[in-house]
Formats: C-alpha cells, structure tokens, sequence
C-alpha cells in the first residue's frame, strides 16, 4: 500500500466551489486502476494567512498504481483545477510508501 497526501492551500474567496469541485475531482481519481479509499480534511489551525487548508490523502494499492497515474493522468488531472481556479489555490503532494496502522487496544 502506498498513500498519496496532497495538501492543498485554498483562497478564502474561492473555498465553496473548489471543495464542491474537489468532491468530485477525488470520485474521479477513485475510478482510477489502484486508487480504493481517500480521506479528506480541513486542517485547523493555520487559517490566518487568508486561506483555508486541506489535506487528501488516498489509498493506493501500489507504488506502480501510483507512477501509473502519476505518469499517465496527472497532469490532465491536475490542468481542470488550474484552469477553473487559476492561481487561487497551491497544491503540495507527498508520497508515502509501507504505511503502518498501529491500533488501541483499548476499545
């Protein structure tokens, strides 16, 4: 398993569209071959630079899923954003390879 964080820095002004963009951006990467789950979520905490900050993370079932789509459809995936919301928004993105999960044993 691989996970793929992308983290992404969003105008105040432009927040409602790109996240109801977003949703719908993140069904499509989970049509993609490898791509199971993703999680999504505002981080707190850091809003006074006049931006809101999100962070996706998505499952993937391997590092060649991954350089799959990294070579094949990012970057169609990623000129839908730039072109609906220009420079409005940043996106960081991070690779992560052998996640471990440790669970509570206390339930």
């Amino acid at each position: 398993m691989v996970i793929y964080e992308v983290n992404l820095n969003v105008s105040h002004e432009i927040y409602d569209d790109y996240y109801k963009w977003l949703l719908e951006h993140i069904k499509a990467m989970l049509k993609l071959d490898g791509f199971k789950k993703a999680e999504i979520g505002l981080i707190k905490g850091e809003e006074d630079d006049g931006k809101k900050h999100i962070r996706v993370n998505y499952l993937v079932d391997s590092y060649n899923h991954l350089k799959q789509y990294l070579t094949h459809d990012a970057p169609a995936m990623r000129v839908e954003g730039l072109q609906k919301f220009g420079d409005k928004f940043s996106a960081s993105r991070r690779i992560i390879v052998s996640p471990i999960v440790l669970e509570s044993a206390v339930s």
